[in-house]
């Protein structure tokens, strides 16, 4: 489970906060999906949870564990991050890219080898084919297929995701959706993901929280918010993805 408790983050020289006061919960195994225009403060708050951003107040934790009693270093390798940017390095191959946390860890060949095949295969990529290849060798979409197969290596519990799936063409995008979504039906991760897009918010997520100008405007599943807005924001975001006549009026 991942706990927010009254997070807020103002950084220095700025007088507004990105995020205030935003208490909420990933239960364990669930999709948690953080909606909002740009600036909302979804990334922020998912930073949190591995450390790169500090919050100015509140606190985060991981089954009740307070993640500042981690070292950053060994949190973020125990938890699996992925970006839009998929961050995977030029210079080593697939398998070596998927692995490296792995490596970084002091495993062996064989494990490392044998875990990489494992993700790979997971992730409808043929060990065979790609394990050796760049990633300058591979499409979009299956760079993103190994940049999740990469955050996912060291089998960690959480799983945090950052708008992994935004630059891609429509159809890639709803390929790995629908994997992300069996994925998580076989491993059971608790997922933080953050996107600006209502459709994909809806389809992945158990939970959805609308963020908008760094406040949890409400927390709930796509139906309760569709069908219950708890707010003219909500309502406007929903029905056209964006709210701010309505809260200009507010």
């Amino acid at each position: 489970m991942i706990y927010f408790e009254n997070v807020s983050k103002i950084y220095d020289g700025q007088s507004q906060p990105v995020v205030h006061n935003v208490s909420l919960v990933a239960g364990k195994g669930e999709i948690l999906t953080l909606l909002g225009s740009s600036g909302a403060g979804k990334t922020t708050l998912l930073k949190m949870v591995n450390r790169l951003c500090e919050p100015s107040q509140g606190r985060v934790t991981l089954d009740g564990h307070d993640v500042h009693t981690f070292n950053p270093i060994e949190l973020r390798r125990q938890i699996g991050y992925v970006s839009q940017n998929v961050g995977l390095f030029p210079h080593m191959t697939v398998e070596d890219n998927i692995t490296l946390v792995l490596r970084l860890q002091k495993k062996n060949k064989k494990l490392r080898k044998n875990r990489a095949d494992e993700l790979l295969e997971l992730m409808d990529l043929d060990p065979r084919h790609y394990a050796k290849r760049f990633p300058d060798e591979l499409s979009g979409g299956q760079q993103q297929r190994v940049g999740v197969a990469k955050a996912l290596a060291a089998d960690p519990e959480y799983l945090l995701m950052d708008e992994p799936f935004a630059a891609l063409d429509p159809i890639i995008r709803d390929e790995l959706q629908a994997e992300l979504l069996r994925l998580n039906r076989t491993l059971n991760k608790t997922i933080l993901f953050v996107t600006h897009d209502i459709s994909e918010a809806l389809r992945l997520g158990n939970t959805i929280g609308i963020m908008h100008k760094g406040q949890l405007e409400q927390i709930g599943t796509g139906a309760e918010l569709l069908q219950l807005p708890a707010n003219a924001f909500v309502k406007s975001f929903m029905a056209t993805g964006t709210g701010d006549k309505q809260q200009e009026r507010r």
